[in-house]
């Protein structure tokens, strides 16, 4: 028994079976509570993250358009030399949050080296060209592909200004092993700004040099970015990350927040409305509000209309 109980402490309990509504079916937070099942349930070992808010089981992804894609893209690379697996499909393969018209997963995007020759033309295959090998480059599978940062960069070509904020965020945040199975971050802010640096006439460095400024670490969510460039953008200053309403380093932190004007603020996504969350929440809620902060919390239905509602609320906080 003793023996079974620490098996569960540590996360080696076998997963509860999903409905078979949801057998072999993309994993979204609504998809779970149609179905009646906790959001925790997609923290489990067996379930992998696809794409921006979408989760898969682990045991359908062979036959998942992902895995066919890692396939493709590795065998692909391989065939010939000086090339890699870059752009989209380094992004998708790493299971970041990137915007839905970028996820295609039938087209294998590989850089190759002009000197290398020209690369047979196939179906479902973007080639990029570069004249030199560049230095960001990491082995996977046998292959090459190009290092997080040097991704990010390879995406300014196709994503706004903001979308590269909130990607830069994701990839230098500190993941929680826990939930992720990681504890180290995909880059450094300092290799972005290094991969910008030398990037000169790039497709999107002039992007990427606006938005690589604009890279914070501690956002854990794209949401949280957005919030933060909107009350910026409307002439507000920039907030904190992680702010704890007193010195104390195991005090619960709000998302953002004004030290100085003791204001918290905070965006609740799905996640925070299950039952474990929501108990977490309230003892953070309660560490603010009884060291007198204001405590602004915001959602999905304010992240509809801009954050307008949000940056006023809090512009008037700061006035008063």
């Amino acid at each position: 028994m003793a023996g079974s109980r620490e098996a569960e402490s540590r996360g080696m309990r076998t997963p509860r079976p999903l409905p078979h509504s949801l057998e072999g079916q993309a994993l979204t937070p609504g998809a779970l509570r149609v179905a009646g099942v906790d959001l925790n349930r997609l923290r489990r070992r067996d379930i992998a993250p696809i794409a921006r808010g979408i989760r898969m089981q682990r045991s359908h992804m062979p036959v998942h358009e992902i895995e066919r894609l890692r396939q493709r893209a590795v065998l692909l690379a391989r065939e010939r030399a000086n090339s890699w697996i870059s752009h989209h499909t380094a992004a998708m393969l790493r299971g970041w949050s990137i915007p839905g018209r970028l996820l295609d997963a039938r087209t294998v995007h590989l850089t190759v080296l002009k000197a290398a020759g020209t690369y047979s033309r196939r179906d479902q295959v973007m080639c990029h060209r570069t004249t030199r090998a560049p230095r960001n480059l990491e082995r996977y599978e046998n292959t090459l592909i190009s290092s997080p940062a040097l991704t990010w960069l390879e995406l300014a070509g196709a994503m706004s200004i903001e979308e590269l904020v909130m990607l830069g965020d994701h990839i230098v945040r500190r993941p929680y092993r826990r939930y992720e199975g990681r504890s180290e971050p995909w880059t450094t802010l300092a290799s972005l700004r290094d991969v910008v640096d030398s990037a000169a006439g790039m497709h999107g460095v002039k992007r990427a040099r606006a938005a690589v400024d604009q890279v914070r670490i501690g956002a854990d969510s794209a949401q949280e970015t957005a919030l933060r460039l909107a009350l910026v953008n409307a002439g507000l200053p920039e907030p904190e990350l992680q702010v704890r309403p007193d010195d104390d380093p195991w005090s619960p932190p709000a998302d953002l927040g004004y030290r100085r004007q003791r204001i918290a603020i905070q965006f609740d996504g799905a996640t925070h409305f299950d039952p474990e969350r929501a108990r977490h929440d309230q003892r953070r809620d309660n560490a603010f509000t009884s060291a007198r902060w204001s405590l602004l919390r915001f959602n999905r239905e304010d992240a509809r209309d801009g954050f307008t509602r949000a940056v006023a609320q809090v512009g008037h906080l700061l006035a008063s």
